[in-house]
């Protein structure tokens, strides 16, 4: 790496790291009740929980920047980033068709993977996450299959998934199951939706997990889903309504997970911000520019997405992003929940209001928050920014 592109933005984290962005309500001991054998933990609001969290202004890591040799550079379109931390501290980060391998200082150690087909080779990684051992394992998307990697980053095997199944994101259980999901066909009544299946490293399907309905299609507003995996169990959520839930790998729905938040209702410039956002929301739709005379997006939602996707740390807490229509938004909020579903409390993470300078939350670690970034030459980064208890 070319060390004057080392650009940190330190200044940047440091004029967000005591933001405030919601008011100072400290988090209540949540309602905790059984209904029929699953745990429904009732937490006061999120939006208004006190900020809990903070991040410390020089990071842990970072990784990316200009090289001598460009073809070692991360990716600068890479849409769906993936990244884990092993357990001594190294790095592995997936660009599309390769996964980079680096110390627990940002030096490169390998480059494993290339494009193609074959036994080693990816098309699309659109998953990463490690399991026992420092094990990695990669799902290809385009390729529909998942590659193993050893501790040391060598290729190991590879296994097809079952017709119709693929994984992305955290899709790993620490005893070295996977989960997958399975697209359904939309049923009589126009109904779509996912089934959630818990795979061998085989690739043999062992139960089924769950099934999941869509939220009704909207050419505009489309929550996003998020299916996750912890160390035994898939967290699901969809941004639909204000709660995530809990499986089992066995297939039990263990808990569901609620905020006591109000569902917004949508507004024309929520509308105008997403359609203009080329997706935000999951809109396909061409946008109009406010104030330039076209009819707002035509929408058949009438509130705003609860929330935008969560991700698991290796804590095992749950971090949920908040949802924010207007993509000029500079700064995110996420709200912390502790593994029994227990809300912790907040963080405000800057993100930046270009395109040209936005940011990415990619991994949430332990104790620490990944983001990718541009420089100033527009080269990808990876850097780690500690997570601190705000006291």
């Amino acid at each position: 790496m070319i060390e004057r592109q080392r650009n940190l933005a330190p200044a940047l984290f440091a004029a967000f790291a005591f933001a405030v962005l919601s008011s100072s309500a400290p988090a209540q001991t949540p309602r905790v009740r059984d209904s029929v054998g699953i745990r429904i933990v009732e937490n006061s609001s999120r939006t208004k929980a006190s900020i809990a969290f903070t991040l410390g202004a020089t990071p842990n890591v970072d990784i990316g920047g200009l090289e001598d040799d460009p073809d070692k550079e991360f990716l600068r379109n890479s849409s769906i980033p993936q990244l884990t931390r092993l357990s001594d501290g190294r790095v592995a980060v997936a660009d599309k068709n390769r996964i980079q391998f680096f110390d627990n200082l940002g030096k490169r150690l390998r480059i494993a993977g290339r494009s193609g087909g074959g036994p080693g080779e990816f098309q699309g990684i659109a998953g990463l996450c490690r399991i026992h051992g420092d094990t990695v394992l990669a799902s290809d998307f385009q390729n529909r299959r998942f590659s193993v990697l050893d501790q040391k980053g060598e290729y190991r095997s590879l296994t097809t998934f079952p017709v119709g199944n693929f994984s992305d994101s955290q899709f790993c259980l620490n005893d070295g199951t996977i989960m997958a999901l399975q697209y359904l066909p939309r049923n009589a009544q126009g109904e779509s939706g996912f089934r959630i299946n818990h795979l061998n490293r085989a690739g043999a399907i062992m139960n089924e997990i769950a099934v999941i309905k869509n939220p009704p299609a909207d050419p505009v507003v489309n929550p996003k889903s998020s299916f996750v995996t912890g160390s035994e169990n898939v967290y699901y959520g969809n941004g639909a309504e204000q709660e995530f839930r809990v499986f089992s790998a066995q297939g039990k729905l263990v808990s569901i997970v609620r905020t006591a938040d109000k569902l917004e209702p949508i507004t024309r410039n929520d509308l105008e911000d997403m359609s203009s956002g080329a997706g935000r929301a999951g809109s396909k739709t061409a946008g109009s520019s406010a104030g330039g005379g076209s009819p707002a997006p035509v929408s058949h939602a009438k509130t705003l997405p609860t929330y935008d996707r969560i991700l698991i740390d290796m804590s095992e807490r749950v971090w949920m992003q908040d949802f924010e229509p207007d993509i000029k938004t500079q700064a995110e909020g996420w709200t912390a929940f502790d593994r029994t579903g227990k809300l912790l409390g907040r963080i405000v993470i800057p993100v930046g209001a270009t395109k040209e300078k936005r940011q990415t939350v990619v991994h949430f670690g332990k104790d620490e928050v990944f983001v990718k970034r541009p420089d100033d030459d527009g080269a990808t980064h990876y850097t780690a920014y500690p997570i601190l208890s705000k006291k």
